[in-house]
């Protein structure tokens, strides 16, 4: 007899198109038309770092995230000789539509990526389990849904109860070198530039920085760790964009006034607690990722992704051996 992980048999009943993305209420989208202002003030009234952006026939043409908007804010504010003050650069992004803004940042639509609604749930955890951050669905070329990573996490936990399988009580410490192996932390001083951070997430692909202080442990201490949603502190304070060219630590102590998981600087766990801690942790912050430290709690030792827990929940059936009902 077939022991298939129960994880695996549910995802393979549902359809992409029964997925829920916007918990209450039916799933946005935005036009070419909108403004990029007005996207960024769904962003923060719907607490989402990403929408997709449909033509007149309601197919998404792109996905347009939080992270694109703010480095391209970075770099408005990286011409020395153009200084601009938050204003100013909220003022033209309530001049810039959305069609303007794809077709000036080459790449974004490159990144699309479609699913019908028919097609069941399992083939989109496999292909975000890949790597693929968000995923379109739709019906009849017509926006259905959008699957993204920490949604389906958070979905799995809270509708297919998860944690309750017998895989997400190992520890860490057996989790890591078999799902995460030797990825390295990406890290940055407390004196770097805010910029800096967004240009070495922009470089490394990685959803967060940890910052770590080196002065009085040469190992290292994390003090805090810097997410790409929590960049969104950028957009929404006075002094924003003069933040990027201040050390991350003002930025984080300004940012600390906006809701934002960087209210919660050390988020993490140790070798010796287990998966499901950790992904409890993911889904009450929303984190893409989160840091294993040592056991005195101080240094990052590696990070797990959202995606690297995704892999492991439909491909290890052996973890799992649950025998079907």
């Amino acid at each position: 007899m077939s022991f298939e992980p129960t994880i695996v048999q549910s995802l393979k009943r549902s359809k992409c198109g029964d997925f829920v993305y916007f918990e209450d209420e039916a799933t946005m989208s935005c036009s070419r038309d909108w403004s990029v202002h007005r996207v960024l003030k769904l962003f923060a009234s719907c607490k989402i770092t990403s929408i997709p952006v449909v033509d007149d026939v309601n197919t998404p043409i792109a996905v347009l995230t939080l992270e694109d908007i703010v480095r391209h804010v970075a770099m408005l504010a990286s011409i020395r000789f153009d200084p601009r003050t938050t204003d100013d650069v909220m003022a033209e992004l309530r001049a810039l539509t959305v069609g303007e803004f794809l077709d000036k940042e080459c790449g974004i639509t490159d990144r699309l990526v479609i699913m019908d609604a028919e097609e069941s749930l399992l083939s989109a955890t496999e292909r975000l389990a890949a790597g693929i951050h968000r995923i379109c669905v739709v019906s009849n070329s017509e926006l259905v849904t959008m699957i993204t990573q920490t949604a389906l996490l958070r979905f799995m936990v809270q509708s297919m109860h998860i944690l309750h399988l017998r895989g997400f009580n190992m520890t860490m410490a057996e989790f890591v070198p078999r799902w995460v192996g030797d990825r390295v932390v990406v890290e940055a001083a407390p004196d770097v530039k805010t910029i800096d951070v967004i240009n070495l997430m922009a470089k490394t692909g990685a959803s967060g920085v940890a910052i770590v202080d080196t002065s009085a442990d040469p190992e290292g201490v994390l003090i805090a760790q810097i997410s790409r949603s929590d960049l969104r502190a950028l957009l929404y304070v006075p002094e924003g964009v003069d933040l990027l060219h201040k050390d991350v630590i003002t930025f984080y102590k300004v940012a600390n006034t906006v809701e934002s998981n960087i209210k919660y600087p050390r988020i993490g766990v140790t070798l010796d607690d287990t998966l499901s801690k950790a992904i409890e942790k993911m889904v009450a912050t929303r984190l893409h990722h989160i840091y294993v430290l040592d056991s005195g709690f101080r240094s990052p030792r590696s990070v797990v992704c959202v995606h690297d827990v995704l892999s492991m929940a439909v491909a290890d059936v052996e973890t799992f051996g649950v025998q079907p009902e």
